[in-house]
């Protein structure tokens, strides 16, 4: 005997939340677990604790400040990275 299902899709994946209820970094993703993969199976509290866990390891690098002295060490940089495009 077949389980009756909800009225949405996500119900059968145990959401309690419809996909698109939650946003981040331009992404669309469910609100309760914060997946951001469509029609995959709600982890709750357990995939919010990995997504937070995960992006804090993805975390950009700061550019080095300022790699070159003085103007002149810019130009020589510059000249023999242009000369290796040349040769």
């Amino acid at each position: 005997m077949a389980i009756p299902g909800g009225k949405y899709k996500e119900e059968a994946r145990n959401h309690t939340t419809v996909w698109g209820s939650w946003r981040k970094d331009h992404q669309w993703g469910y609100k309760c677990c914060q997946q951001v993969t469509r029609n995959s199976y709600c982890t709750r509290t357990a995939g919010v604790k990995a997504n937070a866990a995960s992006h804090k390891k993805r975390r950009r690098k700061k550019p080095e400040a300022n790699r070159f002295e003085d103007v002149e060490d810019f130009i020589g940089e510059y000249f023999s990275f242009a000369n290796l495009l040349n040769a």
